[in-house]
């Protein structure tokens, strides 16, 4: 996670896509590893509903495991309230002028299913705000995108958006067990060599 790039765009799979690197720069590895679970679910699905909010918490601590365990229970929600197969996330701590770090998020779902975040928000409150004694956030501005494969406008808009999750300020002050972000894990449906003729490119 140690490169910074200063660019004002990043070039992924052959397409360009202007992120929000300015002031600090972004890191590289983290807006890569996000592109690539988009790139993932639309293997999968041919809607996605990208949803952005922060995690705030009241005291400072140590390791990332109660984040961890958020996504888990959020995710395994999700899963049993739509009965859906798969959950994209990321997310990405900082902290700056306050002493408590704070986290901010995103989650790639099926856009077929799901074009809305109201249940998304209360089922993650629900377990932030009880588990942890911290309260949740959406940001001021449009908290979520649903984004048709092939749609590079609102795709665009979307990738903008997260890129915020990569930026370079606040990263890096936390205790060495304390991970600077994380990012899930869902896999390709199939070798991408035979998903050029049926998914157009990110």
């Amino acid at each position: 996670m140690s490169y910074i790039q200063r660019s004002s765009f990043v070039t992924y799979r052959g397409q360009t896509w202007w992120v929000n690197a300015l002031p600090s720069g972004l890191y590289a590895r983290q807006m890569k590893r996000m592109l690539d679970q988009i790139h993932a679910m639309f293997s999968h699905h041919n809607k996605l509903h990208i949803v952005r909010f922060d995690l705030h918490q009241p005291i400072n601590t140590d390791n990332s495991d109660h984040v961890s365990l958020f996504f888990k229970r959020l995710v395994a929600a999700l899963k049993r309230k739509h009965k859906i197969k798969r959950v994209g996330y990321a997310w990405a701590r900082e902290t700056e002028n306050v002493k408590n770090q704070h986290y901010h998020c995103m989650l790639i779902l099926d856009g077929n299913i799901i074009q809305h975040p109201h249940h998304i928000f209360t089922q993650a409150k629900l377990y932030w705000e009880v588990y942890d004694d911290g309260y949740l956030c959406w940001p001021p501005e449009r908290c979520f995108y649903n984004v048709s494969r092939g749609d590079r406008s609102e795709l665009q808009k979307a990738i903008y958006h997260i890129s915020y999750l990569a930026k370079a300020r606040g990263k890096g002050k936390k205790p060495m067990q304390a991970k600077n972000y994380g990012v899930s894990q869902v896999r390709m449906k199939v070798r991408e060599s035979s998903l050029q003729a049926s998914i157009k490119p990110l």
